[in-house]
């Protein structure tokens, strides 16, 4: 569940990211120095989105190797159990009548 959630909110504050560039970063400045800085800035944002992003990615293949893992588990008993009650069912079909009590 966990992983889920962390997953989600790494989703949500990536979208957020790239939603909120310009009212975090700003307008890009004319001067040289203030431009370099507005440079830094914005390489700092871009890598945190590209960690944040590659964190959601990272997460939902987890989950996704958790969810398959999972319903082979589910499919393998669901095949036993049919397995299993169709011998039942064939045993109880070769006994005569007055035997199955």
């Amino acid at each position: 569940m966990w992983l889920k959630t962390l997953t989600s909110t790494l989703v949500v504050f990536g979208f957020l990211m790239i939603a909120g560039w310009y009212w975090v970063l700003g307008p890009a400045p004319k001067s040289r120095p203030e431009f370099l800085r507005y440079g830094f800035r914005a390489t700092i944002y871009t890598s945190v989105l590209i960690v944040d992003l590659i964190g959601a990615g990272v997460g939902s293949v987890l989950i996704m190797r958790q969810a398959r893992r999972q319903y082979r588990e589910a499919a393998m008993d669901n095949l036993k159990m049919l397995i299993e009650g169709t011998l039942r069912d064939h045993k109880s079909q070769e006994q005569p009548p007055e035997q199955l009590q």
